[in-house]
C-alpha cells in the first residue's frame, strides 16, 4: 500500500541556484534476501541538493518557470536510502539450499551435499590461522598488514 512521505527542508538561494537540505521519511517494504519473508520499516534519508537554472549535467535539478519540484529528488533520496539487501533479522538462517524449506523454522533434513572439492586448500586453513579480529588487536598491526613491511622496501 501506499503511505505517506514526510519531508522536510529548507530551501535557500545561492549564487548557483537554490540549495535543499532536510530529511525525508516513509514506510518501505521489502523480501528478505535470505528467506523472502516480508521486511517492513522506516526508511529515513538526508536530502541536500542543488536546484540550477541551467547546467551541461543532464542529471542536474533544474528551476524549471521559477519553480522547483521536489517530487523526484525526494523519491530518489528515499530509493537510495533503502537498504541494498535487506533481511528480516540479521541472525536470519535463509532456506535449505536443495528443498528451500525455511531454516528459521528448524533444519530442513534434506542430506549435506558435498563440498567443492576447490576449497579443500582453504577448508584446511579453517581454525589454524587467527581470525582478523585477533589480528587487529595485535601490536602494530594496522589493517592487517605488518608494521616491519613498509610499501617499497626489500
Amino acid at each position: 500500500t501506499d503511505r505517506d512521505v514526510e519531508v522536510s527542508v529548507r530551501l535557500e538561494a545561492a549564487s548557483e541556484g537554490i540549495v535543499v537540505t532536510g530529511r525525508a521519511e516513509a514506510h518501505g517494504s521489502d523480501l528478505c534476501r535470505r528467506c523472502l519473508r516480508p521486511v517492513t520499516g522506516p526508511v529515513a534519508a538526508v536530502i541536500d541538493d542543488v536546484f540550477v537554472h541551467d547546467s551541461a549535467d543532464p542529471e542536474a535539478w533544474r528551476i524549471v518557470e521559477a519553480q522547483v519540484d521536489l517530487a523526484p529528488m525526494v523519491r530518489e533520496a528515499i530509493l537510495l536510502a533503502l537498504p541494498a539487501a535487506p533481511l528480516c533479522r540479521p541472525d536470519c538462517p535463509g532456506l535449505g539450499p536443495q528443498c528451500g524449506a525455511d531454516l528459521s523454522e528448524g533444519p530442513c533434513g534434506c542430506a549435506s551435499y558435498p563440498a567443492d572439492d576447490r576449497w579443500s586448500a582453504l577448508d584446511a586453513l579453517r581454525g589454524r590461522l587467527p581470525d582478523a579480529e585477533a589480528c587487529a588487536a595485535l601490536p602494530g598491526s594496522r589493517e592487517g598488514r605488518r608494521p616491519d613491511r613498509v610499501a617499497g622496501s626489500q
